[in-house]
């Protein structure tokens, strides 16, 4: 006999199946078991179902699943006789056999973390509407872990694309937790902003993924309670969406706009009130940091369990929704059914979700006040500790190195010798530049594969000689002075950091950034005395590596926009960090691992606030100035500032 979903029966097959008649479209006015009183009073009542599952999911993810991918992951990485791998040499792991075991593993874990997060809850919906409050917790669970065969398969690729790109990037859908940092990395979105055709042609993207998850957001819900395969379950996705479009945006969608403004109005009160009393006491002295604190974690923790309920609740209402319209969908064909051995109960009916609020079980009064006792004991312990070290834990100002990117930044014309004595001149510790060969041997400096964007000429410094580049102009797109000048070569740019006395990040750049422009330009650096004030930059792992094998004397800077596995035994005197990769966890991984850790490129208000308050030890940004000032700005911060900032920014 065919395991049935916990307390669930198997006699409302016929509630849910297509109607041979001509289906009728619901009204557009809500019924009464998709107003908010009705979707809130259902959900309200099994609340303390929902939860329970997903403390018990948490714990196995967090404990058991997670912990155990990460030491397969150090075991594989291991295996192909490295201790991480990255941005720089990921290509030639994922062509190993270790690389093709990581990704079948990885893509079953994924499968696993969508079975228990996703479907676990959405079966529980189910199975609540249908009247059912009591379900057990290891039931549930093993409800969940049966739907996973049904995404094992082919087809199941196209659920963990749509949860692992479409959903992290658009917002459309049923996401997890662990995708949720999952965004493009702003170096490549700030190149696709400074060209109308790339943003043209990302915005189209977007507004089809946003479109494509839009659409298939009732997926899991076919798969799920009408047992169609992952196909179908789009196909029908797609039908249901369409045909019922009017009953969701101009009836339920509304509804629920309001529900959340209203939530995010008592937040913000809630903020205002948290913040209110350390506020009204004497500045920085012990109270007030422990009023403030106190209220502040308070808060915290509200905001952490409503965000908790989030997730069910927005489950709860799409699964009401999706057994309300279903049946009134006209279908072009026959949806494909699973053979009869499938685990899963048909969803339940109408009658069932507007009967579903009525049915509240009795509350644990008692264990609520208890627990939240304890949750308030263990608040105020911790503000009286966080307000005993305030000056410590909540920095009013740490040390940062910033480093000007492209010689000067915005200062003024980018990669030119202008911009190194401009960053000098702004206070920067390093000016950072980049590195080609011409085609008769000689070192020039430029970013991008050719000279089209900075001096207009289309060819590349690979196939033009020295001096056709000298002939050259850099036009400054900045807006300050001097309005152009020549293209440098590398001796006219240490010259000017020597005599500027400022440090220098030579990063080697291009296809002809091999061991002989290493060699070259260590020599170079040797001649002019300037080891102890330069640092070789590059984004290829192997050569950085060379360098320090071969002059481990001279230090070096690894270049990554992500890494798996010991970041912190990465080659590199100072590992050099994407801003999504430069997490607090790994940034102290990386000290600890006695290297240094920078942040690039960090060009936004908000950035510049977060990594300015982080444990980074620098950040390249074409900003300099406005980081000055934000760095001021920050040594003037009130303790609300500073704590804020520090739990809640950085």
């Amino acid at each position: 006999m065919p395991a049935e979903t916990p307390g669930a029966s198997t006699d409302v097959a016929s509630s849910t199946a297509p109607s041979t008649a001509a289906p009728r479209r619901p009204r557009s006015n809500l019924p009464r078991q998709l107003t908010l009183g009705g979707l809130v009073g259902g959900f309200r009542s099994t609340i303390g179902r929902f939860l329970q599952y997903q403390v018990l999911a948490a714990l196995l993810v967090g404990l058991v699943t997670l912990p155990l991918f990460r030491l397969a992951l150090t075991g594989l990485i291991r295996w192909s006789g490295r201790r991480a791998i990255s941005s720089g040499d990921y290509l030639s792991f994922l062509l190993s056999v270790q690389g093709i075991v990581l990704v079948l593993v990885g893509l079953l874990v994924l499968s696993l973390l969508v079975v228990i997060n996703i479907n676990g809850l959405m079966l529980i919906a189910a199975d609540s509407l249908k009247g059912h409050r009591k379900g057990t917790l290891w039931g549930d669970l093993k409800a969940a872990l049966a739907s996973f065969p049904r995404f094992v398969q082919p087809a199941g690729l196209l659920i963990l694309a749509y949860v692992g790109l479409v959903v992290p990037l658009t917002g459309m859908g049923f996401g997890l937790s662990a995708l949720s940092g999952l965004r493009i990395p702003n170096f490549i979105t700030s190149v696709i902003y400074a060209n109308p055709l790339y943003m043209t042609g990302y915005v189209v993207l977007l507004a089809l993924l946003a479109v494509v998850g839009a659409l298939s957001i009732f997926v899991f819900h076919s798969v799920l309670l009408r047992g169609t395969t992952v196909w179908g379950g789009f196909r029908f996705s797609w039908r249901l969406v369409r045909q019922q479009a009017r009953l969701f945006f101009l009836g339920l969608l509304p509804r629920l706009l309001l529900l959340f403004l209203i939530a995010g109005a008592a937040v913000v009160v809630l903020l205002l009130l948290a913040a209110l009393p350390g506020e009204l006491l004497q500045p920085q002295s012990f109270g007030a940091r422990f009023a403030l604190l106190t209220g502040l974690l308070l808060a915290a923790v509200v905001l952490a369990i409503a965000g908790f309920v989030l997730a069910p609740f927005a489950i709860y209402v799409q699964t009401a929704f999706f057994v309300v319209a279903a049946p009134h969908v006209r279908e072009s064909r026959k949806v494909e059914e699973e053979s009869g051995s499938s685990p899963f109960t048909p969803a339940p009916t109408a009658e069932d979700v507007r009967q579903a609020e009525h049915r509240a079980p009795r509350r644990r009064r008692g264990l609520v006040v208890g627990v939240v006792a304890v949750v308030v004991a263990l608040v105020v312990g911790a503000a009286a500790l966080l307000a005993a070290t305030f000056d410590d834990v909540f920095a009013e100002h740490r040390d940062m190195q910033i480093v000007a990117h492209r010689t000067g930044g915005d200062l003024a014309p980018e990669n030119s010798v202008a911009g190194v004595d401009a960053a000098a001149k702004a206070g920067a510790a390093f000016s950072e530049f980049d590195v080609r060969r011409t085609a008769d041997g000689a070192y020039m400096i430029n970013h991008d594969p050719n000279l089209k964007r900075v001096t207009g000429d289309p060819r590349t410094m690979e196939e033009m000689t020295s001096e056709q580049i000298t002939q050259l102009k850099i036009q400054n797109q900045f807006g300050t002075q001097p309005p152009e000048a020549p293209v440098p070569t590398l001796d006219q740019i240490l010259d000017a950091g020597k005599k500027d006395q400022i440090g220098m990040f030579v990063e080697l750049k291009g296809p002809t950034a091999d061991h002989q422009m290493a060699e070259d330009v260590i020599r170079t650096i040797r001649e002019k005395g300037m080891e102890d004030q330069s640092v070789l930059l590059s984004l290829d792992y192997d050569l950085i590596t060379y360098i320090e094998e071969k002059h481990p004397e001279i230090q070096t800077g690894y270049l990554f926009y992500f890494s798996v596995g010991e970041a912190d035994m990465l080659v590199g005197d100072y590992l050099i960090l994407e801003e999504d990769a430069a997490t607090p966890d790994r940034i102290a991984r990386i000290h600890a691992g006695g290297k240094k850790a920078i942040v690039w490129t960090v060009n936004t208000k908000e950035s510049m606030e977060k990594f300015l308050g982080s444990e980074a030890d620098g950040l390249i940004t074409d900003h300099v100035t406005q980081v000055k000032d934000t760095e001021e700005e920050m040594s003037h911060r009130t303790d609300l500032q500073r704590v804020v900032d520090t739990l809640f920014v950085g």
